[in-house]
């Protein structure tokens, strides 16, 4: 690895990067459905606990995030192979003896964790990116159901334009980054204002008009607000609601450690990296998503719409899109009758642009990743074979366009069961290379006198 930085980002595109990978536009549409319905051992709701256990899962990703941080400070030369080229040296320079002969062995549990966590990601994306598409076209047709071969379609039409701008290399998903942060965050605050507004302002007259005659519990009894004071928004309600919670919400904040697999394209990767990793968590973590589920959840009646003979939370866990349903209430009641669904597909096509900036920086990562293991012989060459006009392992993205279509078109044609299955291996790298990173920082610690420390 070089040690003589060569790159041209600076720390905002470095965080811009790693913020699209965290996409708090894509994954409150995606995840409040499933937060909504959780439930504990005894089959008591969780979903009280929804905000309080982000804030859980966001001390947990900040207790990884900064050994990652300090890492790159320690090894700025890792260029893009990040974490397993951080366990690598760690252990190899480590003081303790002992530890040393585990070098080969740490890097290659890193590499291939990394591997699980980052190849899979980027087709569990796609699957969304073709189930939102799916609904928006069966949204607009008003009925009728696409067809299977057209979703696997467009997955794989998904999957290629997302390698395309990756293999043009930094300065085209930076740029891509960018453009989609920017759109996701606008929106997403535009949202919470206009929740907060509908909470403030009561346009349905909640705790006047009445529980729709379709509700199982409380048709016809006056509807209320799901948190009568928003101070009870901010607090746990039980302990094993906010484990429950904070389990779910930890999965939407993995993506800060992909900064560290951009060292060979920054100007200054000792100082940017190590702000990148927690300034792009800080952001969409502390920021956006606190933000984001505080208003949403001010704004939850029991006149969301009936489903299944449910409202509330329990008809947001079983609506596709509870997201898009209250966007839709909320746009009718705040900006004008007919104005709600209009504004739930807009706001549906940047959700689909966040998940296009989660699923490219997801790619680029998994590449870079591939590449670092071909340069020390642990992957074919072909992984770290350069295009002669971008210079990226153009190879690579081939694959990885093959494997995230192929995942995303089965996930979002097999249904419930097979993404589940595909997501949890996702998690399970994730959770196996945030240990190691853990696990290697020790060891750095460990190092010889003249560490930088």
């Amino acid at each position: 690895m070089s040690e003589t930085p060569t790159g041209t980002l600076g720390v905002i595109a470095l965080t811009s990067n790693a913020m699209a990978l965290i996409a708090p536009g894509a994954f409150l549409w995606v995840t409040y459905g499933i937060q909504a319905a959780s439930e504990d051992a005894s089959g008591n709701s969780t979903a009280k606990d929804m905000w309080p256990g982000v804030v859980f899962a966001l001390i947990v990703a900040f207790s990884t995030a900064l050994p990652y941080s300090v890492l790159a400070r320690f090894y700025p030369e890792a260029g893009n192979a990040g974490a397993y080229y951080f366990t690598d040296v760690a252990f190899r320079k480590c003081h303790k003896e002992g530890l040393r002969k585990y070098s080969r062995v740490t890097k290659l549990i890193t590499g291939w964790s990394a591997h699980l966590f980052y190849w899979v990601y980027p087709g569990v994306m796609t699957a969304f990116a073709a189930t939102l598409l799916d609904w928006l076209i069966e949204l607009g047709a008003g009925e009728g159901k696409v067809h299977g071969v057209v979703t696997a379609l467009f997955a794989f039409v998904f999957a290629a334009a997302v390698a395309a701008i990756g293999v043009k290399g930094v300065s085209g998903s930076t740029l891509t980054s960018i453009i989609i942060n920017v759109v996701q965050l606008s929106m997403l605050v535009f949202f919470g204002i206009l929740n907060l507004h509908f909470r403030n302002a009561n346009p349905l007259d909640v705790g006047t008009a009445r529980v729709p005659s379709g509700a199982d519990v409380g048709s016809g009894k006056p509807s209320e607000w799901l948190f009568p004071n928003v101070g009870e928004i901010l607090y746990p309600h039980s302990g094993g609601g906010l484990l429950f919670q904070a389990s779910i919400a930890i999965l939407i904040l993995v993506g800060f450690d992909s900064a560290t697999s951009m060292g060979a394209a920054a100007k200054n990767p000792k100082r940017d990296i190590p702000r990148a990793v927690l300034a792009s968590l800080f952001i969409q973590g502390c920021i956006a998503y606190l933000f984001e589920y505080f208003a949403a959840n001010a704004a939850m009646s029991t006149l969301f719409p009936v489903r299944d003979g449910m409202t509330g939370f329990e008809a947001a866990g079983a609506d596709m899109a509870p997201i898009g349903t209250l966007a839709e209430q909320v746009g009718d009641a705040v900006l004008g009758d007919g104005a709600g669904a209009p504004f739930k597909i807009i706001m549906a096509i940047t959700v689909l642009m966040a998940v296009f900036g989660s699923t490219l920086a997801a790619m680029v990562t998994a590449v870079s990743f591939s590449a670092s293991l071909a340069q020390d012989h642990e992957l074919p060459k072909m992984f770290g074979d350069e295009h002669s006009k971008w210079g990226t392992p153009w190879k690579g993205f081939i694959v990885a366009f093959c494997v995230s279509g192929l995942l995303g078109a089965v996930g979002a044609v097999g249904g419930t069961v097979f993404l589940t299955a595909v997501t949890l291996a996702s998690n399970i790298g994730t959770f196996a290379l945030y240990t190691m990173v853990c696990i290697a920082a020790i060891a750095a610690f460990w190092g010889p006198e003249d560490c930088p420390r």
